[in-house]
């Protein structure tokens, strides 16, 4: 019998989690996507990261049609800085508790200042925020 904090596992419900993830050229985007990938790059613009120089932005259109958006923010105390999905999420939480997370964008542009031509996924923890 295995138990997590107290909680025995076999009692424990079993949720099944698909997430749809879409790869396209900017131009094959719906105009609602585009907008969505527009303001998450301009959010990079947004990030304070002047220890990485890695600058992450983020873009969650929720159900209502909203879109709330997020920058990374780093400290010197690493790893005390947020990601830029969890700084969208947590506005999102913050703002708009009732309205569900409909879509994300996410942009990010390296070291030298140019945005990254392969998709940027989410951290461990931002994936749990998220979800």
């Amino acid at each position: 019998m295995w138990y997590i904090c107290g909680v025995n596992i076999e009692d424990m419900e079993n949720i099944s989690i698909t997430t749809n993830i879409a790869s396209m050229a900017y131009d094959e985007l719906s105009a609602e996507q585009r907008e969505l990938v527009d303001r998450a790059k301009a959010m990079t613009y947004k990030s304070y990261a002047p220890y990485s120089h890695f600058r992450v932005g983020a873009a969650i259109r929720l159900e209502s049609g909203v879109i709330v958006t997020g920058a990374n923010q780093e400290n010197v105390a690493y790893p005390s800085g947020l990601c830029a999905e969890r700084t969208a999420c947590f506005y999102a939480g913050a703002e708009h508790p009732d309205d569900k997370f409909k879509a994300i964008a996410i942009a990010a542009r390296d070291t030298s200042g140019e945005f990254c031509a392969e998709p940027i996924a989410p951290c461990g923890a931002c994936r749990q925020s998220l979800l």
